[in-house]
C-alpha cells in the first residue's frame, strides 16, 4: 500500500487516441490468422474454422479474443507468465507501454503505465487480460490506444494516505475487505474531443478483490 505522510501534486496528462482495426489484434492473437470470416452486425465478429474468434464492441472499443493457447517453451511454475506475455509480445508497441499488473486464478493482467503509475479505465481501456483455462485462452483489451502525450501543466493534488484511510471509514467502508491502495491515472473523457483521453492522478482502492476509484467506493458505502 502506497503511504503517503503529506499531500502529493501530480501531473495530469492528454493523450492523442489512435482505435487499432481488428487486423491488428486478428495478426497479434489468431494461430490461424488466414481464412477470416465475419458475421454482418454492428459489431465486429470475426472467427475461423479452427474455433477462434474475435468481437469488436462498436459502442465501447471493447476486443474479446477466444482461442486455443499458443504454447510457448516449458517454463515450470512460470510456464502461466510466458504463454500469456506471447500475446503481449505480438501486440508490440501498439497498445502503448503495458506492464504486469496483476494475476488471479490464471488471469494475467497488465496495464498501460504513465510516469510509473498504472491506467484505469472503463471497458477495458489502457488493460489487457489473457485468462487461460483448459488450454484455452480468452483475452479482453480494447481498440483505443493512447498514442502521442499533450504537453499540460495542470496539477492534481492526492491526500495522504492516513487521511484517505480516514475517509474510507467515514463514510462506511469496511477496512478489513480493503486489500490495497494505489495512486493510479484515471481514464475520462475528453470534454472536447473524442480524439483525445484525459488521465487523471486518483487514488484506486482493491476492495473484495475489485478495484474502484476511492470517491466511488466512498460515495457507495463499501457497498455493491
Amino acid at each position: 500500500i502506497y503511504y503517503l505522510v503529506d499531500d502529493v501534486e501530480l501531473k495530469t496528462y492528454s493523450y492523442i487516441l489512435a482505435p487499432q482495426s481488428f487486423t491488428t489484434f486478428t495478426k497479434a492473437f489468431f494461430n490461424q490468422p488466414n481464412d477470416l470470416y465475419s458475421n454482418e452486425s454492428d459489431n465486429v465478429n470475426v472467427s475461423n474454422g479452427a474455433g477462434e474468434s474475435l468481437t469488436i464492441q462498436s459502442a465501447t472499443g471493447e476486443v474479446t479474443y477466444f482461442g486455443k493457447l499458443k504454447k510457448g517453451k516449458d517454463r515450470g511454475n512460470n510456464s502461466l507468465y510466458y504463454d500469456t506475455f506471447l500475446y503481449v509480445e505480438n501486440l508490440g508497441n501498439t497498445l502503448g507501454t503495458l506492464r504486469y499488473f496483476d494475476s488471479k486464478e490464471g488471469d494475467i493482467i497488465y496495464r498501460n503505465y504513465i510516469e510509473g503509475y498504472p491506467v484505469f479505465g472503463q471497458d477495458m481501456k489502457g488493460r489487457l487480460e489473457v485468462g487461460v483455462k483448459n488450454k484455452s485462452v480468452f483475452v479482453r483489451t480494447n481498440q483505443e490506444t493512447i498514442q502521442i502525450p499533450i504537453p499540460s501543466e495542470e496539477t492534481v493534488s492526492l491526500i495522504p494516505t492516513e487521511e484517505l484511510m480516514a475517509n474510507l471509514v467515514a463514510a462506511g467502508v469496511d477496512l478489513s475487505k480493503v486489500d490495497d491502495v494505489q495512486i493510479a491515472y484515471e481514464w475520462q473523457a475528453n470534454a472536447e474531443t473524442k480524439q483525445v483521453v484525459d488521465l487523471v492522478p486518483t487514488w484506486y482502492v482493491k476492495f473484495e478483490d475489485a478495484w474502484y476509484p476511492a470517491t466511488v467506493l466512498m460515495e457507495q458505502g463499501g457497498a455493491k
